[in-house]
């Protein structure tokens, strides 16, 4: 079996969220207002965290590392990925591959450090206390008609998110997100989140992510990252098993498989 390193993939762990409402949307020859739809959207949410605990995916990730200034390509990462996330909880990655320019390399040059908490769940019990949701209207999110909800943060931290998330129309399935944080920790001077989903036995699963980062200190770093990943192999998890992980067995890797890092 080949070693495997921990990696905390920062921007890519956003899993599941939730929503309010205004306007009137006709389904067949139901009229609805946005704020049943919401509510319905929102219901829905909550079974959904009731009853799995979070999800399962295997990802094919690119970074590509640019000048921040001129945008000449520095350095392209690649990791294949083993991603457990936990509903509220920072996720667990494990790194099978790692490439720099097209180059294997030890693990350790694929690790990026988790410097913030994970952000407030829009779905969780507690969601009113740290956003506001709002339905916009029928939109198109790649192509498919879909619900636009806006993300209000009622506090501007590092934990909270702002920007748009889209279910598609009839099913009220998830089908993607369109987020950044509502503040930005140190260095850090933009950042825009994609998120797309797939049906998988009825339920959303992630199925791609896009993220670019602009990172800047003065005299020290002025660079732009842009992650792609695509996932594969996803499941959602109903219990929390450190055989999903039988090569995590010190006691530091077992308080992060227990959300405790």
């Amino acid at each position: 079996m080949k070693p495997m390193r921990k990696l905390v993939l920062q921007v890519l762990g956003l899993a599941a969220l939730g929503t309010l409402a205004s306007a009137s949307v006709a389904v067949g020859a139901e009229q609805r207002s946005g704020e049943q739809i919401l509510d319905q959207i929102t219901k829905r949410a909550r079974a959904f965290e009731s009853a799995y605990l979070g999800s399962f995916s295997r990802r094919d990730a690119t970074t590509r590392i640019l000048d921040g200034d001129h945008g000449e390509l520095q350095l392209t990462r690649e990791v294949v990925v083993e991603v457990w996330e936990y509903h509220g909880e920072a996720p667990i990655n494990e790194v099978l591959e790692c490439k720099i320019d097209n180059k294997p390399v030890e693990f350790a040059k694929c690790i990026e450090e988790r410097r913030i908490k994970p952000a407030y769940r829009l779905f969780g019990a507690d969601a009113e206390k740290h956003y506001r949701l709002e339905y916009v209207d029928v939109s198109s999110w790649k192509g498919q008609a879909s619900h636009q909800i806006r993300v209000i943060p009622l506090e501007d931290t590092t934990r909270h998110l702002k920007g748009h998330v889209y279910f598609l129309v009839g099913s009220l399935r998830l089908a993607g997100m369109d987020l950044t944080l509502a503040d930005y920790p140190f260095g850090l001077k933009n950042l825009s989140i994609e998120l797309n989903f797939k049906e998988k036995d009825g339920l959303p699963v992630i199925a791609s992510g896009l993220s670019e980062a602009h990172i800047y200190v003065p005299f020290l770093i002025n660079t732009r990252k842009i992650t792609q990943f695509k996932a594969s192999e996803q499941r959602l998890l109903k219990e929390r098993h450190v055989s999903q992980l039988p090569h995590l067995v010190q006691n530091s890797q077992r308080r992060t498989l227990n959300g405790r890092d």
